[in-house]
């Protein structure tokens, strides 16, 4: 592997890494105000986050679930399952700092459904910390 090469990888992993890390704080922020509201606590955080990382599992899902063009054999689908422009979430972690100046480029990138994939990962991590190690819920 040549170290431009390994550079682009490099990029493409914190390019997954950041998009999970972002979807991760964005739910922990939607579910933990919404599960202190109803008086749930901790357990409404682990509850929440399980079913968050189980809905990021299943639009992953539809995502790399393929197209009856895909399913062809005539049909010579893209590598990476996209056309090269950022979804609305990618776009918004782009103007965030450390990845502001992170340079991906567009058809490098991971397929949405790989780094939904991998926030799902990080949610029912999250859910499992809480209970296992902590005692939520338990």
């Amino acid at each position: 592997m040549t170290p431009r090469s390994a550079r682009r990888w490099g990029r493409r992993l914190l390019d997954l890494v950041g998009y999970a890390a972002g979807l991760f704080v964005a739910a922990v922020s939607l579910i933990a105000p919404v599960s202190v509201a109803t008086g749930s606590g901790l357990v409404g955080v682990k509850v929440g986050l399980f079913l968050a990382g189980v809905a990021c599992v299943g639009y992953a899902t539809v995502l790399w679930w393929p197209s009856r063009s895909e399913s062809d054999p005539a049909a010579t689908p893209s590598r990476s399952g996209r056309d090269g422009r950022p979804t609305g979430f990618e776009a918004l972690l782009d103007r965030v700092p450390p990845w502001r100046w992170l340079r991906v480029d567009p058809h490098g990138r991971f397929h949405p459904g790989t780094k939904l994939y991998a926030a799902a990962a990080l949610l029912f991590g999250a859910s499992f910390l809480l209970e296992a190690v902590f005692g939520v819920g338990v």
